[in-house]
């Protein structure tokens, strides 16, 4: 009696372990996305007073007959490449810059104070833009937008560098964004990517396409026309962090693109702007303009956001 309990006790045993365990479904894409969308959140609110030091380099370059032939476009754009140094229409820029988000603004504003042009200084370097937000007063505003114009001052080409701005490529996935977007998963490319710097991504590392469905835009032109944005976002699905984003605008008149890459700053403890590649082209006949940022010196300081500025 015994010893058929223990058999029927050991075929039962081994039954048990022989059944697989469930297989654990992979995530879809609303997971994902909104995984993305809780990690912008966290990393927008940590960010909102940011200050960092820019090296910025850009030129301008006008088409050659090379330029226009086949093989030299990539998604509608001229392959992007580094600016060449100490060439015809090229500048190389140093500053300190802010990066914020006023109360009730849809879209991340950067203020810049450039403190060195191809190496010469124009101004004795000073903290004016951190007393600025730190110690507000009724003519905050318009201080500010006194270094942002003397800032533009040292712009080449034909467009002024307010698209440019690390963090707008992550704006679509904020959760209260999502449902102005189409979202899908592509192939795990960096095609068009700017060889400015290698990227190796883990190889589980996602690449969702995202498109503005309709107006009205988040982004607007400075003539008040809708800009729809679309890209590419590489994120690690596990966690949520965007590791690289694009964002593209492309209007009648001007093609705009963007590549931001994001990296660990271990004393912030996320992942936060480190390199931004910018392109903007017109009509075939129009000068192409190339830039690139690399951010250094990254630190968090309370910012008192409530002052409004215009526009969106």
């Amino acid at each position: 009696m015994q010893r058929s309990l223990y058999v029927v006790i050991l075929a039962t045993a081994l039954a048990l372990t022989a059944i697989p365990a469930p297989a654990q479904q992979p995530d879809s894409l609303e997971t994902v996305v909104a995984r993305a969308g809780q990690y912008v959140q966290t990393v927008s609110r940590q960010l909102a007073g940011m200050m960092a030091e820019e090296d910025y380099t850009q030129e301008v370059r006008r088409p050659s007959i090379t330029d226009l032939g086949a093989g030299q476009r990539t998604g509608g754009f001229a392959a992007i490449s580094r600016p060449q140094s100490h060439g015809e229409g090229y500048r190389h820029l140093r500053s300190d810059l802010v990066l914020v988000r006023p109360n009730g603004a849809e879209s991340w504003l950067l203020f810049r104070d450039i403190h060195e042009v191809d190496s010469r200084p124009v101004h004795e370097r000073s903290d004016r833009l951190a007393r600025l937000f730190l110690q507000p007063t009724a003519s905050t505003m318009s201080r500010l937008q006194a270094v942002v114009m003397e800032g533009q001052t040292y712009e080449l080409g034909e467009y002024v560098r307010t698209f440019g701005v690390p963090m707008r490529p992550l704006v679509a996935l904020e959760p209260a964004n999502q449902a102005r977007f189409k979202f899908k998963r592509t192939g795990n490319s960096t095609e068009g990517v700017p060889p400015t710097r290698e990227y190796a991504f883990p190889k589980d590392t996602w690449v969702i396409q995202y498109n503005e469905a309709k107006p009205p835009a988040i982004l607007r032109s400075g003539d008040d026309k809708d800009l729809l944005m679309h890209g590419r976002l590489w994120i690690e699905p596990s966690s949520g962090r965007v590791l690289l984003g694009e964002l593209v605008v492309d209007s009648r008149n001007l093609k705009a693109r963007i590549f931001v890459r994001y990296e660990l700053y271990p004393a912030l403890n996320l992942l936060a702007p480190a390199e931004m590649s910018e392109q903007y082209e017109g009509d075939s006949d129009s000068p192409t303009t190339t830039r690139v940022a690399t951010y250094t010196k990254l630190r968090h300081f309370q910012v008192d956001d409530s002052f409004t500025v215009s526009g969106r």
